[in-house]
Formats: C-alpha cells, structure tokens, sequence
C-alpha cells in the first residue's frame, strides 16, 4: 500500500470500526517499513509478519487489504478467498 492511502483508511476507521493490526510483506525493509509507519499516523503499533500466510493465520484478521502491483492482486486475493474459508480464520467471508 502506497503511505499516502493509510491516511484515506484510518479517516474512515472509527465509523467502520476498524483497525491496522498487522502488516504482510516478504521484503524486510517493506515491512519495517511498514509497521514503522502506523504508529507516526495512530500511536499504535502493528506487527510485522513475514508472509501472508503468517498473517492469515493470525486469530484478529477479519479482512486485508491487498496491496500488490496488478499482476499479483488475483493470486493474493484467491490467497486471502481460501484462507478465510478455512476453520482457523474469523473472517467475515467464511459463512457459519
């Protein structure tokens, strides 16, 4: 995700009921980059895991934001599609 778009999504945040608790990215630097950045904008801290399917594991995701160069989003988003099927994901995608 572009820095410029967090901003967009956190002035929706408290409405939505929402929160950024964690950031996905296998390039170090990105991702320390990353998790370093929501805490300039909110005062809180995010993790910062590894790879998605680290973060799909997690027990707090209900939902992601992909933010990947056009050629990945279909591969990221039946990615994110399957994992909330899953029994170990709470995300609002997967039907009781």
């Amino acid at each position: 995700m572009r820095t410029g778009d967090i901003p967009a999504f956190l002035a929706s945040a408290k409405a939505m009921n929402f929160q950024i608790v964690a950031v996905s990215d296998i390039w170090m630097m990105r991702r320390e980059d990353g998790a370093a950045y929501n805490p300039e904008l909110t005062g809180q801290s995010i993790d910062a895991v590894v790879n998605n399917e680290a973060l799909y594991a997690r027990k707090d995701i209900d939902a992601v934001l992909i933010a990947t160069p056009t050629s990945k989003h279909a591969q990221h988003g039946i990615q994110a599609v399957l994992a909330a099927a899953t029994p170990t994901s709470r995300s609002p995608l997967r039907t009781p």
